[in-house]
């Protein structure tokens, strides 16, 4: 994933598992909370500091497609 695609879905208002989310919240409330406490922290690191790999790796734990 790239990063322009990482803030393309983290501007969405749709989370990857299709329920509603606030824009800029990584995923909605329900997928955030199935994640383990390390991996929620780490969602909040900045783009340029390697955002989108985060993203992808909470995207692969969670199943999501």
């Amino acid at each position: 994933m790239t990063d322009t695609q990482a803030i393309k879905e983290l501007a969405s208002t749709r989370c990857r598992c299709g329920a509603v989310k606030r824009a800029y919240d990584s995923f909605c409330l329900a997928c955030y909370r199935r994640l383990p406490q390390e991996e929620r922290r780490r969602l909040y690191t900045q783009v340029e500091n390697g955002y989108a790999e985060i993203y992808e790796n909470a995207v692969k734990l969670l199943g999501l497609p």
